[in-house]
């Protein structure tokens, strides 16, 4: 089974480099050609993965025609918000190809939708699958343990699980594809509230304070949505939850520590360069404009939508909106049982 993956970016050629390096036969496309030519000749990936060297079995093409013909499993390692202008421009090719198709991306549609949907309008919802959990592509390059969750349908997936079977990862399955595409939208966004958190207070009480105060509001989010509340508890959910608001690599996060330092105040607006890709704004932004219904029941990300989706420039109120919701109005846990 060959296994493609598009995206040559961090995870892309981390992915690749792992699974070659177990026996995986592995095609690596991209849109730099030059790139793609130095992975080849030198095995390093310099720009994503400086340092590392890479398993020489990893093939590359920069043909995306040639590139979906040879293989078996497609995987996008592209980022969400080039994956829907990718989708659009290769759609006539990519519905030729019958094979498992797994996102890594996290994010949403301009309309809302988390990405498997959109998948799912270009490919049958039968192939579509998606690869969740707490990793940093240059740790799990170098084989450190990391836990990931696969989702999608149960009837292809024990070859997919077989394929990620490797000494070092610890592999789990849900058939609820759309629960956990929820869950790595929204921690973003909440990797965010936890960032100015701990800004403002940076001590462990109110650290983790407004963590389990934020797991029981994903909670609420589950049972609003009809989902199971055990997903929480998966690498997808927790897992990726605590390594992107807790830790400081995290882009989300960073900005929430931006915020709540109080940066960011008075600037003309947060939506100009030099501001990176951040999904947890992208996401606030959608959201505000599309206003799903389980919104007023999410204090935390209500706040974060009105004052970083709608008025993005109102860092300074945000940072006091949030400390009071997030810290002091907890949602009680008969409410959560209640639904």
């Amino acid at each position: 089974m060959r296994i493609g993956i598009a995206g040559a970016g961090a995870m892309g050629t981390a992915l690749a480099h792992i699974l070659a390096s177990h026996n995986r036969e592995v095609l690596l496309w991209g849109r730099d050609t030059r790139l793609l030519q130095t992975i080849q000749e030198t095995h390093e990936n310099p720009r994503y993965l400086p340092g590392l060297y890479l398993h020489p079995a990893i093939q590359v093409t920069p043909s995306f025609t040639t590139f979906l013909r040879q293989i078996d499993v497609l995987i996008f390692a592209i980022p969400s918000g080039g994956l829907h202008t990718f989708l659009q421009q290769n759609a006539s090719i990519l519905r030729a190809f019958s094979g498992p198709v797994i996102h890594l991306a996290k994010g949403l549609t301009p309309q809302g939708q988390v990405l498997s949907q959109m998948l799912q309008e270009v490919f049958t919802p039968e192939q579509v699958y998606t690869l969740k959990g707490p990793s940093f592509a240059m740790e799990l390059a170098r084989a450190i343990p990391t836990g990931f969750t696969l989702a999608g349908p149960a009837d292809r997936a024990q070859p997919l699980l077989a394929l990620f079977d490797l000494p070092f990862l610890t592999l789990e399955f849900t058939d609820c594809l759309m629960g956990v595409d929820w869950l790595s939208v929204l921690k973003n966004a909440y990797a965010i509230a936890l960032g100015i958190i701990d800004a403002l207070w940076g001590t462990a009480n109110t650290r983790y304070l407004a963590l389990t105060h934020i797991a029981r509001e994903l909670l609420m989010f589950l049972k609003i949505c009809q989902l199971p509340q055990s997903l929480l508890f998966t690498y997808a959910g927790l897992g990726d939850l605590t390594l992107t608001g807790l830790t400081d690599l995290s882009r989300n996060r960073t900005f929430g520590l931006v915020i709540g330092k109080g940066f960011l105040a008075g600037t003309a607006s947060m939506q100009q360069p030099p501001m990176p890709v951040l999904e947890g704004l992208t996401t606030l932004k959608i959201l505000a404009e599309t206003q799903p219904s389980w919104l007023n029941a999410l204090p935390v990300l209500q706040v974060l939508v009105q004052f970083l989706g709608k008025h993005p420039k109102d860092a300074v109120n945000v940072r006091e909106q949030i400390a009071r919701v997030l810290l002091f109005r907890p949602l009680p846990l008969e409410r959560i049982a209640q639904g």
